[in-house]
């Protein structure tokens, strides 16, 4: 299987987590140059994070997004309502403001390979994203809350987070701890059959 690399944009919050991250690591690579320079390459979930350990310390020179190629004539279908929940998984990010400087946000898989991630914004508002780009790498940088198996269809799913909607935020709009009970709130209600 082929793969293609991709350029991620990253914040300073993001950055503090991977440095955090590669405390832990373990290079895949890891060799020195002859004016003392050390290059690391380290892979964190789908990413790939090159190092460079020089006399001013270690900085991070390139985080690069592996994701496998769609095959010409492999068009992806549609996420069903009938499709079967199999797998409920909730995540905390950085955020870059806020209180609490995260975000919580539940990711469901289907049975059939399909996914989607419901979230509540600042605003009030709540996402409902399926097949999104870039979840492996939003994952990667995330850390897991809860996770178990599931029952349920999409429909009744949806149904759930159109339930758990609220009015229009204010002037300071949803507080920090009130998205993170609304996610909360979607992954216990998910467990049980919908």
């Amino acid at each position: 299987s082929q793969a293609s690399t991709s350029s991620v944009k990253l914040v300073s919050t993001e950055i503090a987590g991977f440095q955090d991250a590669l405390n832990s690591a373990v290079p895949l690579f890891d060799k020195c140059a002859e004016d003392g320079s050390r290059f690391m390459v380290y892979r964190l979930g789908n990413l790939e994070v090159r190092v460079i350990e020089g006399v001013n310390g270690k900085r991070i020179g390139a985080v690069l997004s592996i994701q496998g190629l769609v095959q010409e004539g492999s068009a992806a279908s549609a996420v069903s309502t009938s499709d079967k929940l199999a797998k409920a998984t909730m995540y905390v990010e950085a955020a870059p403001s806020g209180t609490l400087r995260s975000r919580y946000y539940v990711v469901f898989a289907t049975k059939e390979g399909h996914t989607i991630v419901t979230e509540q914004l600042a605003d009030g508002s709540t996402t409902w994203a399926e097949d999104s780009e870039g979840l492996d790498a939003r994952n990667s940088l995330a850390k897991v809350v809860h996770s178990s198996e599931c029952l349920g269809t999409v429909e009744g799913l949806r149904k759930l987070c159109d339930a758990q909607r609220v009015g229009p935020a204010g002037k300071l709009g949803i507080s920090a701890s009130h998205r993170k009970r609304y996610a909360h709130s979607v992954f216990r209600q998910a467990l049980g059959d919908m």
